[in-house]
Formats: structure tokens, sequence, C-alpha cells
């Protein structure tokens, strides 16, 4: 009975070390993207909020500002400073929604994406 209860104790430790390894990892690993987002942010001219939008837009889009607002959870006032920025930059583009006129979506500009992807890759 000591054996199992051993054993059982072993794996349990070994499984804390792991563990505490792997949050270790994931921790070093989310600073590495975080640093490598502000320079690539930085050489494109956006700051790092600015860059995660686009990130949002280019993969979610085309989206209203207002979801943006949601999926950045940002007041939508800061979004619409954002996308000044990010329009005013050539990143994207505001258009009327052909669903309903009056509206506004947003979709990244395609011709931007080699500029980012050569940054991205060193």
């Amino acid at each position: 009975m000591t054996s199992i209860s051993s054993s059982d104790s072993d794996a349990a430790r070994r499984r804390r070390r792991l563990t505490a390894a792997i949050k270790q990892s994931l921790r070093a690993l989310s600073i590495q993207l975080s640093l490598l987002n502000h320079q690539v942010g930085a050489r494109a001219g956006l700051n790092d909020v600015d860059l995660d939008c686009l990130d949002l837009v280019a993969r979610h889009g085309p989206l209203s500002p207002s979801a943006l607002a949601e999926r950045a959870a940002l007041h939508p006032a800061t979004v619409t400073g954002i996308l000044d920025r990010l329009e005013r930059g050539g990143w994207v583009a505001r258009e009327r929604d052909p669903s309903d006129r009056r509206a506004v979506v947003l979709r990244a500009r395609r011709d931007r994406n080699p500029e980012l992807m050569r940054l991205y890759s060193g």
C-alpha cells in the first residue's frame, strides 16, 4: 500500500513541476511575443493598441467600429482615435456597409500585408 501511495505522490509532484515549467515557459513566450509586436509596431509606425486593433480587423473583418471596440475591450471613443490613425496610415479602410448604407465597416488593407510580414520575418 505504501508503494502505491508513494508512486501517486511522486506522480503528483512530477505533475506540479511540469505544470510550473509550462506556466513559466508560457510567460516567457508571452513576453517575447509582446516585445516582437512592439518592435514590429514601432517599425510600422503603429503603437501597440493600434497593431492589436489592426490584427483584429484583419482576422475578423469586415467589422463595425462598435464590434471592434467590443472585441478589443476598448471604449468606442478610443477606437475612433485608433481608426483615424490606422486609416491615415493606410492600414484600414472605412467603407459603407452594403446591407445598411448608413453604417460603416472596417476592412484591413490587404496590400499592406506584405509589409507587416516582412517586419515579422525579421
